[in-house]
């Protein structure tokens, strides 16, 4: 109650600045005692004869009050005539629409006598219909709205006398509407606005999954049901490769509350046909394999098609909005082609590439226009070890395979059998020694040796700590082959590994190793072992990164003998002699009966093509240790 006193008081306090409405006194009072106006039988409260005051006004529907209060008057167009007591000092006019008016007699030289009229004048100037009234609001703040007219949030308004409709409203409360009437003593008016109970939203959209924000918080995705008062709301979906929806919903406090929408594309549908269908698909560095269809956004897009063993394609496409795109993309195989041959030659050969056979044969073949990869070949045969040779074919290059199958122990009458990875070699007669190479390569000359075996790999790491407890090896791996071992450390693994096993194992001769190197009775008079191409056969200073690699990885010689150009030098049992090829016997030579330096063989990963040809010749002292120099050994039959 003390709230709503305060209003009116604020109101009337306010009038003069909201409504500019008054009424005034013209001149001054004019005495009319002269006249019989007034009935003398009229007495005031204290019995005494009344005194008159006469308004003369252009204005209608006045009203007075005085301190004394009024005790009669006769009204009459234009002129009223008040009853008052002669004590009387103070009279106030009222009129609808205008603020009222405080005469003080005294000032207007009007003094009341028993049985007088005086005379005043009372005019208006009215500049408005308007008046202020008050809406007092529970809770404070809320929107007006009047006669359809948006007011604010303001108490103090100005309206005409008359009926008006309000609408009161306020987020989480109920709005409320009524008329009011307006009239000169009716100006205070009170809304009050009960809560809003949570209404259920349901929001969904096709595609699901779209984010929602509500007034630009996110609220998870669609479909979705939220809980809010009824009222009005932005909000806003959202997914990638659609345009954004937008809306301002109502929330009714009735009703579903249920907005469903259809989200609009913004991307274009990229269909894709490639042949091979397993090729590779990139489009701007996306990997997109084994997609067909995809959708993106519009723009510039990169697409890159890629397969081994055929030749890329690149492509760019512009995607615009309402307009697919299908692009179709055939990819050229990249070939090579293989020389093959095998000893014996009638072993059955199978060409596989990734465990998927290609092709099956006999004998030598050679295939035209193979495409490139990675394959093996497996040959097999009665009475012969089973082979398996990994091959990669290069594009337009044709690869020289060479397989010289070894027999079983079996099939070997007399022989004694092998221990551990050896290869038999057939004795025979080769020129040993180089017209091409080094002086000491020369003179090249004639030399028949006996069959023995010789180390299919060069000995490992593992094989070494396994006889000698440790590794001196500079790059360490048990299959890398074992290096930093000098001629003599050789001789003491070779008398600990015949203690252990109860073989005959020894280094081989010079003439030996170069025997074997070449290929034995099978040779094809390659420049390397097993190959012209040494890359195919050897780790060198052009493809090993300046390291050793696991022994036979490569491609093997004739033999089966895996390393024997590149990968580790390879000691031999032999003094080294410039000159000693002038004076070689021709049978079985063992090298000079004495030196300084022993022989190695092969070659290595830090050397070119020419220091790991099958001829080329090199020498050590016997007791330096090198991270390039290893060994093979042989074992007479």
């Amino acid at each position: 109650m003390k709230k709503h006193i305060l209003y009116v008081l604020f109101i009337l306090a306010g009038f003069s600045l909201l409504a500019q409405n008054e009424m005034r006194v013209v001149g001054k009072g004019e005495s009319l005692s002269g006249e019989q106006l007034i009935d003398r039988s009229i007495r005031d409260a204290n019995g005494e004869t009344c005194a008159g005051l006469m308004i003369s006004t252009d204005l209608v529907g006045l009203t007075y009050t005085s301190y004394n209060n009024i005790v009669k008057v006769n009204k009459n167009p234009g002129k009223d005539l008040i009853f008052l007591s002669p004590e009387e000092r103070v009279v106030e006019v009222y009129c609808s629409g205008f603020f009222s008016l405080k005469i003080i007699l005294n000032d207007y030289g009007i003094n009341l006598k028993s049985g007088e009229v005086w005379q005043l004048k009372v005019t208006g100037d009215k500049i408005s219909d308007l008046i202020p009234i008050s809406i007092i609001t529970e809770p404070e703040g809320s929107d007006i709205t009047i006669d359809g007219v948006y007011k604010g949030t303001g108490t103090v308004h100005q309206l005409s006398l008359g009926k008006h409709n309000i609408t009161v409203s306020k987020s989480g409360r109920q709005t409320v509407s009524k008329e009011i009437e307006v009239t000169s003593t009716q100006v205070l008016f009170n809304f009050t606005l009960p809560l809003l109970q949570l209404k259920t939203i349901t929001i969904s959209s096709i595609p699901t999954g779209a984010k929602l924000y509500v007034e630009g918080i996110e609220e998870g995705v669609t479909n979705n049901q939220i809980f809010r008062v009824p009222g009005k709301y932005k909000i806003k979906l959202s997914l990638s490769g659609y345009f954004d929806a937008e809306e301002e919903i109502t929330v009714t406090e009735t009703g579903a509350n249920t907005f469903e929408y259809r989200m609009n594309k913004n991307s274009v549908t990229l269909s894709i046909n490639i042949d091979p269908a397993d090729a590779g698909v990139l489009i701007n560095k996306k990997n997109y394999t084994n997609k067909r269809s995809i959708e993106l956004a519009p723009g510039s897009y990169q697409i890159e098609i890629t397969k081994n063993g055929y030749k890329s394609k690149s492509d760019y496409v512009e995607l615009k909005l309402g307009s697919p795109i299908t692009k179709t993309y055939n990819l050229e195989q990249l070939t090579g082609s293989l020389q093959f041959r095998i000893k014996p030659i009638e072993a059955r050969v199978t060409l596989k590439q990734n465990g998927v056979t290609k092709e099956n044969w006999t004998g030598a073949k050679i295939i035209q226009n193979i495409s490139v990869g990675s394959y093996t070949i497996e040959c097999t045969m009665n009475g012969y070890s089973n082979e398996t040779k990994p091959i990669d074919i290069t594009e337009g290059v044709t690869t020289e395979l060479n397989v010289n199958m070894q027999r079983t122990a079996q099939t070997i009458s007399n022989k004694k059998e092998p221990i551990g990875n050896m290869v038999y070699v057939e004795g025979g007669t080769f020129q040993m020694g180089s017209d091409e190479g080094e002086s000491d390569e020369k003179p090249v000359h004639r030399v028949t040796l006996n069959s023995f075996y010789i180390g299919k790999y060069e000995v490992t790491q593992k094989e070494w700590q396994e006889i000698m407890g440790g590794n001196p090896s500079y790059f360490k791996g048990d299959d890398l082959p074992v290096e930093k071992v000098s001629w003599n450390d050789v001789q003491e693994y070779l008398r600990k590994l015949n203690a252990k096993t109860g073989g005959k194992y020894r280094l081989p001769t010079e003439a030996e190793w170069e025997y074997a190197a070449r290929g034995g009775a099978s040779s094809a008079g390659y420049k390397y072992s097993g190959s012209n191409n040494l890359g195919a056969v050897g780790w060198y200073d052009e493809n090993s990164g300046n390291k050793t690699h696991t022994v036979g990885t490569k491609q093997p010689n004739e033999l089966g003998i895996y390393d024997m150009s590149g990968n580790v030098w390879e000691w031999c049992a032999d003094w080294y002699d410039k000159n000693y090829y002038a004076s070689s016997p021709s049978n079985n030579p063992q090298g000079p009966s004495s030196g300084t330096s022993r022989v190695l063989r092969g070659g290595c990963w830090v050397n070119n093509v020419y220091g790991c040809r099958s001829a080329y010749r090199s020498w050590y002292n016997p007791d330096v240790r090198y991270n390039s120099v290893g060994f093979r050994v042989v074992q007479d039959l």
